[in-house]
């Protein structure tokens, strides 16, 4: 899937679990949208035209493109808890809240959970397996995925008038 549909359903999950848990009120709606769009765009890191508004491909990334092929170890379940665990230990190195890696972990988990409607699919057991899973209902850049976008972008928005109507 593009990014900006990874973007649109990383908002609609993010609103939704805040929206659903009445304990998520103790953080911060912003933070909440940074660390799920983040996870939700993360798992593309390995993708050489990768999502991530305003920044430029750096050398790294050049590297990392190289050595990690697209929708290996990143989009993997594997991939999800191990580059959310990093951010744990990265976040209370640098005495930062590490509690919002819940919602990168979700954005993340909703960027797998969309890539396996593609005909591409994603290994979700990938190390331990090379199995392909993929419903192969929306392909990349189709026009069933933009119908997908606007639909997601409308449920957001009912989401939203829903809970200012409350």
């Amino acid at each position: 899937m593009m990014g900006k549909t990874h973007i649109a359903i990383a908002l609609l999950v993010a609103l939704v679990i805040y929206t659903i848990f009445p304990l998520n009120r103790a953080y911060s709606f912003t933070f909440v949208l940074i660390a799920t769009i983040i996870g939700g765009v993360f798992p593309d890191i390995d993708h050489p035209r990768n999502y991530i508004p305003g920044k430029k491909f750096t050398f790294f990334e050049k590297i990392l493109v190289l050595i990690i092929p697209h929708r290996g170890i990143t989009h993997s379940f594997f991939g999800a808890v191990l580059f959310s665990s990093l951010s744990i230990i990265l976040l209370n190195q640098w005495n930062i809240n590490s509690n919002y890696i819940f919602f990168f972990f979700m954005g993340y988990i909703s960027h797998l959970l969309a890539d396996s409607l593609t005909p591409a699919g994603i290994m979700w057991l990938y190390p331990f397996s090379r199995k392909r899973l993929g419903m192969g209902v929306i392909p990349t850049g189709s026009i069933s995925e933009k119908l997908f976008f606007l639909l997601t972008i409308l449920s957001l928005l009912t989401l939203i008038v829903l809970v200012r109507n409350r």
